[in-house]
């Protein structure tokens, strides 16, 4: 009789040492490492306080009864295996509590950094995936402390997931496109580019599946990701804003050669906002053609943006210059001889 009444002593006082335990645990928490976490510089590890701190106190005692009914015989193989499933889902819900709150504070740094819409559709669906392996990953355990065979289970999986992706070929391969030309750095929003089908236009939006680009008419071209990512691309403003603007020109033969080539300079020189450093103006005697003197006139300057409006200034200033100086623009001639 004392025998057995030492034994359910024995139970009752670990489930009070347990059930007090978790208390504890709460009382520490709220008190102690709360006031901790506050004083950095992060608010991730406030919320991780405030996210476990009942599963935590939870598997405590949860524990505890799992240890309190040991003594007294109860180990029935159903309910240890009912309370070792309990411990387990809690466990794994705080683990996926504590990596979804680390994974969104992470990403919320990252997505803030970037111009990209793609990030901010992916980013999520990384988080998600995450959340999903630790479920799955939880099931599976369960289902082993249930003796469950998972092999059949694995096998439909993989088959399923075989016709899947098939299925989906197209779409993940326009997800993996997207994630390329992100990490890649190939293209930004606002970078204006030429594609391979010759379409140029600055790109609008970068989405999960395709890539949005405006033409100077105002015209939304989509392309897939997919697609853009295995195709080529010319980025206007890559490696640097600045770029060269060219105007070809022809003078007569009679054209003092010298002479073209310092007053139409003088003239690139008086545009605003030339960008020497990169290079100095110039004019350059390019050719012979079949009715005139062929040059280039070439000049670089700080943003791309503006280099059809400079080609423009400085057709506008080469024709003014080669009027005023009376350098003649031929056009072309055809002699007609008959016999």
């Amino acid at each position: 009789m004392f025998s057995s009444l030492n034994v359910f002593v024995q139970s009752i006082s670990i489930l009070i040492l347990f059930l007090a335990l978790g208390k504890f645990a709460t009382w520490f928490a709220q008190n102690t490492l709360l006031r901790w976490t506050k004083k950095t510089d992060t608010n991730l590890d406030d919320l991780i306080v405030e996210k476990i701190k009942p599963p935590f106190s939870y598997v405590i005692w949860f524990l505890g009864i799992r240890l309190a009914i040991a003594p007294i015989g109860l180990e029935i193989e159903w309910v240890d295996k009912v309370l070792n499933t309990v411990i387990l889902s809690i466990a794994f819900y705080s683990v996926a509590v504590v990596s979804d709150i680390i994974i969104k504070g992470l990403l919320g740094k990252i997505t803030s950094k970037t111009s990209t819409t793609l990030d901010d559709t992916l980013m999520p669906l990384v988080n998600r995936t995450i959340n999903i392996v630790i479920v799955i990953l939880g099931i599976m355990w369960i289902l082993a402390i249930w003796d469950i065979d998972l092999t059949p289970l694995v096998a439909s999986l993989g088959v399923a997931g075989l016709a899947l992706s098939f299925a989906m070929k197209d779409s993940l391969a326009n997800i993996f496109g997207g994630i390329s030309l992100i990490l890649d750095q190939t293209i930004s929003v606002g970078d204006k580019v030429k594609i391979e089908s010759g379409d140029i236009g600055h790109i609008h939006e970068i989405g999960l599946r395709s890539t949005k680009l405006r033409t100077a008419d105002n015209e939304m071209i989509i392309i897939p990701n997919g697609q853009l990512a295995n195709s080529r691309i010319q980025n206007f403003a890559k490696p640097s804003l600045a770029q060269r603007v060219v105007v070809n020109f022809g003078v007569s033969y009679d054209s003092e050669v010298d002479k073209v080539r310092k007053v139409v300079r003088d003239a690139i020189l008086s545009i605003d906002d030339i960008d020497e450093e990169q290079k100095p103006p110039e004019v350059l005697f390019i050719g012979m053609g079949e009715s005139s003197l062929d040059f280039s006139a070439r000049f670089w300057i700080s943003n791309y943006a503006n280099a059809w409006e400079k080609k423009l200034e400085a057709t506008d200033k080469i024709f003014a210059t080669l009027s005023s100086n009376k350098i003649d623009i031929p056009y072309p001639t055809r002699t007609i001889i008959r016999k």
